[in-house]
């Protein structure tokens, strides 16, 4: 049986304090930082290299005037002027962003309860099972599930 103020897999005459390691746990070298998120240098390469600059390059080109179907290197906000000014891309754009708002919230509305309930109600041995029901979904092609619309709608 522990005594107060030694850990469970401490012997009873150790405190818990001697099973920790020596040295200031809030301080960090460099290197050791370094040395733990350096397995994460391949994928921000690539984040970066596929997704970051195309966006930058999109960013850009939104900026850039287009004359005859070519594309100057001006700087100007005159696309964005017109965007602005036609009624139908606003509303186009109000309705975009209602949508993702309103799929946002009751994603969030259902999917927490129910992650809520699954780890803390259902017996283990039904958590996997349902965790497979509900992702196994996603695992269909998007064709599949657009036909599948069809039929129901």
């Amino acid at each position: 049986m522990a005594t107060p103020g030694s850990s469970p897999g401490v012997g009873a005459t150790q405190s818990a304090d001697a099973a920790l390691p020596l040295g200031r746990p809030g301080r960090r070298t460099w290197s050791s930082w370094l040395g733990e998120y350096a397995g994460f240098a391949p994928a921000l390469v690539l984040f970066g290299v596929f997704f970051l600059v195309p966006l930058g390059l999109i960013v850009c080109y939104s900026f850039w005037k287009t004359v005859d179907y070519n594309v100057v290197h001006h700087w100007t906000v005159d696309n964005y002027r017109y965007f602005f000014s036609v009624p139908t891309y606003v509303r186009t754009l109000w309705a975009t962003v209602w949508v993702s708002v309103a799929a946002t919230a009751l994603t969030l509305v259902i999917a927490f309860p129910f992650a809520y309930w699954l780890a803390r109600y259902v017996p283990k041995r039904y958590q996997k099972v349902l965790l497979i029901l509900v992702i196994l979904p996603f695992w269909t092609s998007y064709l599949l599930r657009v036909y599948s619309w069809l039929t129901i709608l």
